[in-house]
């Protein structure tokens, strides 16, 4: 990480994903808009990871971002029927969020798929960016999530 203003004598700094996973203070990211992604959704898998803080709800690629500096330890989204992602809307953040030490997946743990031209058209429920080390406990939490609800 740097500024972009290159007056700035300024060395980068390497950016990582948090390795340590601690319920009570974990933060996580999911999209402002209620209308393209399951907010309660991500409350529920939230829940089921013991988490207590408040969602951060940001914008664009932002959440990548947050996620790759430890920011935040997990960005969910999980589209609404009908919504398709995207992958411009993903591919940077993803290799953000990789470089920083991090995994991105669908819901159900698969590499996201860019061969679908414009769409990321064959999406498992949605998008889960984290560290390696909380990936399979909160694959573990979307199924619990998913097979208790109404989606």
């Amino acid at each position: 990480m740097s500024p972009t203003d290159t007056k700035l004598n300024v060395e980068p700094i390497a950016v990582r994903v948090s390795e340590t996973f601690e319920p009570k203070t974990a933060k996580f990211c999911e999209p402002v808009m209620k209308a393209n992604s399951s907010q309660g959704f991500t409350a529920s898998v939230a829940d089921n990871l013991a988490m207590t803080s408040k969602p951060l709800r940001v914008y664009s690629q932002v959440k990548y971002g947050s996620v790759a500096r430890a920011d935040a330890d997990v960005f969910m989204k999980f589209p609404k029927a009908g919504y398709t992602e995207k992958i411009w809307d993903h591919a940077a953040g993803v290799i953000i969020v990789e470089e920083a030490g991090g995994v991105v997946t669908d819901a159900g743990g698969a590499p996201l798929n860019w061969a679908g031209g414009r769409y990321l058209d064959t999406l498992d429920r949605g998008i889960i960016a984290t560290s390696k080390t909380l990936h399979a406990r909160l694959m573990d939490a979307v199924s619990k999530s998913w097979s208790s609800s109404q989606l």
